[in-house]
């Protein structure tokens, strides 16, 4: 997982701890959208011949993919809710081609800036601790690797559940458990376990997330 990923793991959870308006598995996923579109248009792409450009663009931003067919369900949720409203306006054709008219998103762009900087600051800790411990880093060996390719046994370790782990990993482990009764360090990393979970619900197709709602 890179510092981009794990940015976008951390603005996941917040969006699903500070919303009240979450109510289907695609929510969550609607104000990045948003927020790639506004970005799009204050780079001055008022429009489209695919969604696949949108794709593209939000790939970038995010490091994460959003399979075409849920990236256009979305795109209609947003299409229908800025059209209502006095926010400016995005066209979804039937030939999926879009405009962008007069849209700006910034609700979470200050969110944004201080996950930037705490998730940094996070990693640098992690250098710290390794090299205090006189551990050797190799070249893969992050924090974010270890949340990203461990859901499973993080799920038991921060349930307080005894967690067996391989020796490749111990350097990690006992890195959360020295940070655990650090607050900010410890939510910060709880709030990239639960965005790397979240991630996983843009792999569903429309028809299964519309048997899930």
């Amino acid at each position: 997982m890179n510092q981009q990923k794990a940015i976008t793991y951390s603005l996941l959870a917040y969006i699903r701890a500070n919303s009240e308006l979450i109510n289907g598995p695609l929510d969550i996923f609607v104000p990045l959208i948003k927020r790639a579109l506004s970005m799009m248009h204050k780079n001055g792409i008022n429009s489209g011949k695919n969604i696949s450009e949108i794709y593209e663009h939000s790939k970038k931003i995010y490091d994460m993919v959003f399979p075409l067919p849920v990236l256009k369900k979305i795109l209609n949720i947003i299409s229908t809710e800025i059209n209502n409203t006095k926010e400016g306006a995005f066209i979804l054709n039937k030939d999926d081609s879009f405009i962008i008219s007069n849209y700006t998103f910034v609700e979470y762009d200050e969110v944004t800036r201080k996950r930037e900087v705490q998730i940094k600051e996070l990693e640098e800790l992690f250098q710290k601790f390794c090299t205090a411990s006189d551990y050797n880093i190799k070249k893969d060996e992050s924090i974010f690797h270890f949340i990203e390719e461990h859901k499973i046994t993080l799920a038991k370790y921060l349930s307080n559940s005894e967690v067996s782990e391989p020796h490749d990993y111990t350097t990690v482990v006992q890195f959360i458990n020295y940070f655990k009764n650090i607050t900010p360090v410890y939510d910060l990393i709880k709030s990239l376990y639960l965005g790397s979970i979240l991630s996983e619900y843009i792999e569903y197709t429309p028809s299964t997330i519309a048997i899930s709602t």
